[in-house]
């Protein structure tokens, strides 16, 4: 676009404009094609709180919908992130501190994670996700040995949190109800 060159730039500083908005007509439009809008990308960091020092743990992530917890003795980081687009997945990460080395955890991803928490000293989490687009969230437990995750709530369709006990034996969640009124009036006439 003309209004976007160095040239008009320049006449807008020297005459005291501001840069015109970018106006987009199609609500798909996507910058790089992978996410939506193309604009918001996510990262994870790590921060040493003596030194200031920050790394960078994942910079995949399009939905900005990280959660994570740490294992009972510091050392290890799990996290759930995942990506926009044509696979939009989100898988859980382990990143091991000392050794500073990222693996995934279980082949089959979520459709979307909520919530991560470590179940204490059992070697395992407990996560809040969905497996389809119904969203509807239940609780899993994931085996970190081998990936494999249980359901563990059935009844409870919709979940909006996760928090787990030190000891990793008793999780609470919150469960959500929609409730829904239809209300009939009498004396009234329905119209088109």
């Amino acid at each position: 676009a003309e209004e976007r060159t160095e040239e008009a730039r320049k006449k807008r500083e020297e005459e005291g404009r501001s840069t015109p908005p970018w106006v987009i007509d199609d609500p798909w439009f996507r910058l790089d094609g992978d996410g939506y809008f193309g604009a918001a990308r996510y990262k994870l960091y790590l921060v040493d709180l003596e030194t200031g020092e920050h790394s960078l743990l994942y910079d995949r992530d399009t939905l900005g919908g990280f959660s994570f917890d740490w294992s009972p003795d510091g050392t290890r980081l799990f996290y759930a992130a995942g990506t926009t687009g044509a696979q939009r997945d989100h898988h859980i990460y382990e990143y091991a501190l000392v050794e500073g080395r990222e693996r995934m955890l279980g082949l089959q991803p979520w459709r979307v994670i909520l919530g991560v928490a470590s179940l204490g000293r059992q070697n395992a989490l407990a996560v809040l996700a969905s497996e389809t687009e119904s969203n509807k969230f239940y609780v899993w437990r994931l085996e970190l040995a081998t990936g494999e995750r249980r359901l563990l709530t059935t009844e409870l369709g919709i979940n909006t949190g996760l928090s787990v006990t030190a000891d990793g034996q008793t999780i609470i969640t919150i469960h959500q109800e929609d409730l829904q009124s239809l209300w009939v009036l009498p004396g009234t006439t329905a119209t088109r």
